[in-house]
């Protein structure tokens, strides 16, 4: 009795590793909505489990001990070919997802994964106490993960099988994938936002003037990567980006709050006095923040609302019916230009990809 209940422990022990393992995935990856499939599936799985137990109790049973045993062996034959199949299932080559966490170290503040002179993903701005991630979709072969200033600044990676199909290049397919990429983006940005929040509204209760500085200079760009989609959440007179970046102008006098109270206070006056109180009140709005975009998706048509009224398209110039295929094959030149390198890598990208299947 003691040995089935330690192997039925530690297959049950398995079991939820694998449950855990995909659902931390699904979430790091801002896909909350598929965990509902998670669950049924294990309830599925549960109910499957019990109705073959009672089949095989029921036949084995019945038989004489010798082919009991035969049976034992082929289900224990299956077993390991499904346990097989999983292992390979949950390691192709293809997205890789990076974990990098900077303790202490002020010489390092950034790291690469790079195949060959190419570098194919890397995080930036990681000074000492932040972490991050990054992806990549990477094909069979060696990398070299490189982490300038670092005692070891090189590791060989060796990434073997074959990644997955990308799948439909039509339009409508980019423009889904674009989607939850930005999902995923806006859901790192807040979560470095609160973060730096937290940082600065310790640094606010102080008394170190320069400390408070750089503290709001580390928090404040992770919100205007964002600033878009807090803009979104204004019902009536409940308007949280006023809450967190109104200027001066903006709001009457007894209202205004924020990070450009907290940088008056911090630049203009060069004092803390007073900060105190405003910088608890811009890390309850973050957090706030942080709240409702939780799980959030988006549609094509919502991105392309939140265009700056400046990027609109250009006319048509004089030269655009004069390019030469004979002598330049009609390649045309483009620009992106971003302070997060995974931006203008997707960009670019994406723009390649509407270029094939839109000439």
């Amino acid at each position: 009795m003691l040995p089935t209940f330690v192997i039925g422990l530690r297959e049950g022990l398995e079991a939820a590793l694998i449950v855990g393992i995909i659902a931390a995935f699904l979430r790091q990856q801002g896909r909350r909505d598929l965990l509902r499939w998670v669950f049924v599936g294990v309830g599925a799985a549960m109910l499957l489990c019990v109705a073959v137990g009672a089949t095989l109790e029921a036949v084995s049973s019945n038989l004489p001990q010798r082919q009991q045993e035969s049976l034992e062996t082929v289900v224990g034959v299956l077993a390991v070919g499904m346990v097989t199949y999983m292992v390979v299932w949950m390691r192709p080559a293809g997205a890789i997802t990076f974990k990098i966490s900077n303790k202490d170290a002020t010489a390092v503040s950034e790291v690469e994964l790079q195949s060959g002179q190419r570098i194919v993903g890397e995080k930036e701005n990681l000074p000492p106490g932040f972490s991050g991630t990054f992806s990549v979709n990477a094909d069979a072969g060696k990398y070299t993960l490189s982490c300038p200033g670092a005692a070891q600044e090189y590791t060989t990676l060796t990434v073997t099988g074959s990644s997955a199909s990308t799948g439909s290049t039509s339009v409508d397919t980019l423009l889904a994938e674009d989607t939850k990429q930005y999902a995923s983006y806006v859901t790192t940005q807040i979560g470095y936002l609160v973060q730096t929040s937290v940082a600065l509204q310790t640094a606010l209760r102080g008394n170190d003037l320069t400390a408070a500085q750089q503290a709001y200079r580390k928090a404040r760009p992770y919100y205007e990567k964002i600033g878009p989609v807090a803009e979104s959440f204004t019902v009536g007179s409940d308007n949280l980006d006023s809450d967190i970046d109104a200027r001066i102008d903006d709001v009457p006098a007894s209202q205004w709050e924020g990070f450009h109270r907290i940088e008056k206070g911090l630049f203009q006056e060069k004092s803390l006095s007073g900060l105190s109180s405003y910088g608890s009140g811009l890390l309850a709005n973050v957090e706030k923040l942080q709240t409702l975009t939780d799980g959030l998706t988006y549609k094509p048509f919502g991105l392309a609302n939140k265009r700056p009224a400046a990027l609109a398209p250009l006319p048509t110039l004089p030269g655009d019916g004069s390019l030469q295929a004979a002598r330049s094959g009609g390649d045309l030149c483009v620009q992106a230009c971003a302070d997060d390198p995974t931006v203008a890598f997707h960009a670019i990208r994406n723009f390649a990809w509407l270029a094939r299947v839109r000439p």
